[in-house]
């Protein structure tokens, strides 16, 4: 698979510089999105994604600075690297530029080679840094998202639909008996169908969901505005394709099935995000209880 190219993120607002820097940059394999003022980056900022931005000092509307300034307090944009691209190279303005969050200076107009070596010197940064936060903020052995993750989303999310009286249902989900599969097969195996276990749940749920691996066999799923109806037959769905599909390897060929329970904010009203991964989990028990391989939504009589 060919990789992406690196988006570049040109904020001046002059249309010769930008044309400029979009000639010179896609010569060298960039994606270049722009923008010739502040309130058009921070609009934009979010939808490109960018790898890097080159922003100028002097904008209509604000400074480079103090555009720094807005997205480092926000906890996605904050890691993008900020090249400051100026002919200002004052002491004093350097060194506000960078106590404001840029990660250098190039300069206007950039010497031969200058600018792209800039890029690749903030983009190889960028990647050591996504890589450190990925091994963070993931579990290493599915590539989903670790218990920290998973207690932040749900706190979040939590927050939100109590705050703006949306729905948000949570699920647990368990592989039956895959204690047999390490004795069985060997903890190589397991290890396998984890990672594949891992691949069903990501395939299976929309990018505003989020699925983590809460420990050993078991994953949580967090599904906003997602009534209880419709996290049943999400989670239905995707017990039926783990039923149906190959598990294992080519040398220890598996049949996988796992149970799961599903709880909602309306059907089951909690106080605090931690009840409701709790109610999951109780719901998930009476699956297992009740012969596994199903999704429970409602606990048997005398037990809710």
């Amino acid at each position: 698979m060919t990789p992406r190219p690196h988006t570049i993120f040109v904020v001046d607002d002059s249309r010769i510089t930008r044309a400029v820097l979009r000639e010179l940059l896609e010569a060298h394999g960039y994606r270049v999105e722009e923008a010739g003022s502040g309130v058009e980056a921070r609009v934009k900022i979010g939808q490109v994604a960018p790898d890097a931005v080159l922003l100028d000092w002097e904008l209509p509307d604000e400074t480079g600075p103090e555009l720094i300034k807005r997205w480092a307090a926000d906890a996605e944009l904050k890691w993008i690297p900020v090249l400051m691209f100026t002919s200002h190279k004052e002491p004093e303005r350097i060194e506000y530029a960078l106590d404001a969050g840029a990660v250098d200076f190039v300069g206007k107009p950039p010497a031969p080679g200058e600018l792209e070596a800039r890029l690749r010197a903030a983009l190889r940064v960028k990647a050591l840094h996504d890589e450190l936060r990925r091994l963070a903020l993931c579990d290493p052995l599915t590539g989903l998202y670790n218990r920290r993750v998973l207690h932040e989303r749900l706190r979040d999310e939590f927050e939100r639909a109590t705050r703006y009286g949306n729905e948000l249902s949570v699920a647990m989900a368990d592989i039956d008996f895959f204690k047999r599969i390490n004795d069985g097969h060997g903890h190589d195996v397991g290890d396998e169908v984890l990672r594949q276990a891992a691949e069903l749940f990501r395939s299976g749920l929309r990018a505003v969901d989020t699925v983590a691996r809460f420990g050993g066999e078991e994953f949580v799923f967090i599904l906003p505005q997602v009534p209880l109806a419709g996290a049943v037959r999400a989670m239905e769905r995707l017990r039926q394709t783990g039923a149906e599909r190959p598990w294992g390897t080519t040398e220890h060929p598996l049949k996988v099935t796992f149970s799961v329970g599903v709880c909602a904010l309306s059907s089951c009203p909690v106080a605090r995000p931690e009840e409701l991964l709790k109610a999951a989990d109780e719901r998930l028990y009476a699956a297992k209880e009740g012969g596994r391989d199903r999704v429970v939504a409602e606990l048997p009589a005398g037990r809710a």
